[in-house]
């Protein structure tokens, strides 16, 4: 998978409204989820509809759940995407190299998964 922290942070942007990002965390499961794999998206599961990465967008960091995020399923070959509305968050297990950080548009949160990307963009 040749997409930099970047890139992805970049289609972040593209797809949803900078309003919508503002204050916001986004994380990247960097880990290939093979078509047809369940992906567990806060309390729902959904069917990854092509081999992909996902993308967790906190869209509050600093306050407790139930609130707004966003996943956003992408597809490693032709950067296609599924966007899911949700109300809660991912359980990726241990923090590990396959997940970190690409965007930090607000206050860094207070917790360990939260690590800044060599190539992570600022939110301008």
């Amino acid at each position: 998978m040749d997409i930099s922290n970047g890139e992805m942070a970049d289609l972040v942007r593209r797809i949803l409204p900078k309003e919508r990002l503002a204050g916001s965390a986004i994380y990247w499961y960097k880990r290939l989820i093979p078509q047809g794999a369940p992906v567990r998206a806060g309390r729902e599961t959904y069917t990854m509809p092509f081999d992909g990465t996902l993308v967790f967008i906190d869209l509050a960091p600093n306050a407790n759940w139930a609130h707004p995020c966003v996943y956003i399923l992408v597809n490693v070959a032709t950067l296609a995407t599924q966007v899911i509305d949700s109300s809660f968050p991912p359980d990726f297990g241990p923090a590990g190299d396959d997940q970190g950080v690409v965007l930090q548009a607000g206050p860094e949160p207070p917790h360990d998964r939260h690590r800044k990307a060599a190539d992570s963009h600022t939110d301008n």
